[in-house]
């Protein structure tokens, strides 16, 4: 007869064998941070384990999260004994400059946040020609229908305002790319 803690840890390892089921947000960062062996990625406004799950299980990184939410983070830490796991009020990102290849956001900053520090600060603490990829939210439906008909001009007209924040801040080769069905990203360089 086994233990309550023996099927637990049984359970445990069969979960990180598994793959990890990511969202359609999350799978659209992964079409577009192209994270290789041996980088450093940071996800911010980290509110699931899975992006970082699946990148401890899939190669050899340094997978740091940023938590917007004190007990998120704390949850998280104890979740992911891989991965380093900060909290923040959203304003800093408390690592040193030049710290990750690829910096991610699946899920979107709150309102209070200020776009234009936090571009500043992801640009401080990527390395150069690094890669920052946010996820867009999905189109609604009708918008997918209305963008086939009128052309790219209407897809990217509400996301410019953001790509143009991105290069006013310092960014190279910022775009909006779609990964899935109603589903872009932003992707931005820092030059090296």
């Amino acid at each position: 007869m086994q233990t309550k803690v023996e099927l637990q840890g049984k359970l445990t390892q069969q979960l990180w064998k598994e793959p990890v089921a990511l969202n359609s947000a999350e799978r659209s960062v992964t079409d577009w941070a192209m994270v290789d062996d041996h980088q450093a990625v940071l996800d911010v406004n980290c509110v699931r384990d899975h992006l970082l799950r699946h990148y401890l299980a899939n190669y050899r990184v340094r997978a740091c999260g940023l938590c917007l939410d004190a007990q998120q983070a704390h949850h998280l830490r104890h979740a992911l004994s891989g991965a380093e796991i900060m909290y923040s009020t959203g304003n800093e990102i408390p690592w040193r400059d030049n710290s990750f290849d690829r910096i991610f956001m699946a899920n979107l900053l709150p309102n209070y946040i200020n776009m234009s520090e936090f571009a500043l600060e992801a640009k401080r603490v990527l390395k150069a020609d690094g890669r920052l990829v946010l996820a867009l939210p999905p189109l609604p439906w009708w918008q997918m229908v209305s963008a086939l008909w009128q052309g790219d001009q209407y897809r990217h007209a509400a996301v410019q305002p953001l790509l143009a924040l991105l290069e006013m801040n310092g960014f190279t080769d910022v775009s909006c790319r779609h990964s899935r069905i109603g589903h872009r990203c932003v992707v931005a360089h820092k030059a090296s």
